[in-house]
């Protein structure tokens, strides 16, 4: 029952080249740090080292105090990305009202059946005891003449039964009105089931298409590529030569909602520190857009480690 909600998660580089990197922690922004601290993040990039050096049979990179620098920085939110935070809000509360509702109707079902089944039941004997008292009077009724006493005696038995079974009915008049008031409870919570799902609907539909309209930067690798060019006669004909050098800088984390996200956005931005570009690859960790399995658990996928194969 529950869509998933999907803000466009983009990780991006800059200029970058294939070789064996340092890196560090430099700043955590003070809005984080109720989320993360610097040995935590310490203990992530140990863990991100283990499984590119177990998966691709080569030294990645090393932390050194010498390297180049991890911040993770605050980045405001825009307004279009504050709307859509406040309707995800409202979904998450729309949702908990389904699933409370959801938990409550077949307790109020069970409820309405088992007071339908008693309300029958009692339905049946006292129509059956109606039923008998109808035929004893209609009996009695086709006799001729009673003796005296015998009249008394039954007389006084019709008005007693008549006045019992008349209170039984009243209360079974009661009974069904308590069913009815039960299915018409029942019935309501349905209807406000059915319009919290319709709202839900809309509302998560509404969400998917701001969405659309957001790319949401989680992390960036900085460098420098300056290419130099260089002119020369050599035996009497001009040469001309040109060179490529890059320098990084460093990787800027904006944003993670939790620590598995941090995890999956740093292993994606040392990969692009190392010198690897992105791939169009479902599932795979250098695939621009933030995949749900990296998520769930960090790995190096075929085609990232055919993607490292060709650059590094």
């Amino acid at each position: 029952m529950i869509f998933r909600i999907l803000l466009l998660n983009i990780m991006l580089f800059s200029f970058s080249f294939s070789s064996f990197q340092e890196l560090k922690i430099g700043d955590i922004d003070d809005y984080y740090k109720s989320r993360i601290n610097k040995q935590e993040l310490r203990d992530i990039i140990d863990q991100i080292e283990y499984l590119f050096e177990s998966k691709l049979n080569v030294n990645v990179f090393d932390y050194s105090e010498y390297g180049k620098t991890i911040n993770i920085i605050y980045v405001p939110p825009t307004k279009l990305e504050k709307r859509i935070e406040k309707k995800v809000e409202k979904l998450k509360n729309k949702e908990k009202e389904i699933e409370t509702l959801n938990k409550k109707l077949p307790l109020i079902q069970r409820k309405v059946n088992r007071l339908k089944q008693e309300f029958e039941s009692n339905n049946r004997i006292l129509t059956k005891k109606i039923d008998s008292f109808n035929s004893y009077v209609k009996g009695i009724n086709q006799k001729k003449s009673l003796p005296k006493n015998e009249y008394i005696k039954v007389k006084n038995y019709v008005k007693n039964e008549n006045i019992k079974l008349n209170k039984q009915l009243e209360e079974l008049k009661k009974e069904e009105l308590i069913v009815k008031k039960e299915i018409m409870k029942y019935n309501k919570s349905v209807r406000s089931f059915n319009n919290l799902i319709y709202q839900y609907n809309n509302l998560n539909n509404e969400i998917n298409r701001m969405s659309r309209n957001v790319k949401k930067i989680k992390g960036m690798t900085f460098g420098i590529k300056e290419i130099r060019t260089k002119i020369y006669y050599k035996d009497g004909r001009r040469v001309k030569e040109k060179s490529e050098r890059n320098s990084m800088d460093k990787i800027e984390i904006y944003g993670f909602r939790n620590k598995k996200e941090l995890k999956t956005i740093l292993a994606h931005e040392i990969l692009h520190l190392v010198g690897l570009p992105h791939i169009n690859k479902k599932r795979a960790l250098m695939n621009p857009i933030i995949q749900k399995n990296q998520l769930k658990k960090l790995t190096l996928t075929k085609d990232d480690i055919i993607n490292f194969n060709n650059h590094f």
